[in-house]
């Protein structure tokens, strides 16, 4: 698995889902030629009293800066996050079309503070998962355990993170040897 904040090229199937994602998110995406993939995208402070961003995934182009926000908590929602997504994104990739997907629980959330050009969506999980079931549902086993295990997460959306955690533990520790 690449460090963070490291650019990579995605498979041809992380291509299809990040393809969905972006026509769900901003309607026709112009999806155009090859992508980096960057996991947690470092946006640094400018100064000492500012805090800097990491936008948990993000694809770049040469005229364009795709960040992603993933939630699986609304409690774990951080007023001006996402307006200082844009504030640092602008700073340290001027000139690029701005973009950013929220992708959330069902929730509220108040629209950031950004430029005329830059766009926002609020995608919620029940919106996705249909598409990562077409996209990886005929997938390797691994893939499959990958996608049952979003799917079992997502169940748990509204129970706090902490009991969820302690719920799946107890379910390793009871489950036979072997598995």
């Amino acid at each position: 698995y690449p460090r963070w904040g490291t650019a990579s090229s995605t498979s041809e199937r992380g291509v299809r889902l990040l393809r969905e994602l972006d026509d769900a998110s901003f309607g026709s995406s112009g999806w155009d030629g090859p992508t980096l993939f960057v996991d947690e995208l470092d946006l640094p402070r400018r100064h000492d009293d500012e805090r800097g961003g990491a936008p948990d995934q993000a694809c770049l182009w040469p005229d364009r800066l795709w960040m992603i926000e993933l939630k699986t908590e609304v409690g774990s929602h951080r007023p001006g996050q996402l307006d200082t997504y844009f504030e640092l994104a602008r700073h340290h990739h001027p000139g690029l079309q701005l973009d950013v997907t929220y992708l959330t629980p069902a929730m509220l959330t108040p629209d950031p503070r950004r430029q005329d050009e830059d766009r926002f969506a609020h995608v919620s999980w029940d919106d996705v998962m249909p598409f990562v079931r077409q996209v990886w549902g005929d997938g390797s086993p691994e893939e499959l355990d990958n996608l049952e295990g979003l799917e079992s997460a997502l169940a748990g959306l509204g129970t706090p993170w902490s009991v969820w955690r302690a719920e799946r533990l107890a379910d390793v520790v009871e489950a036979p040897q072997g598995r």
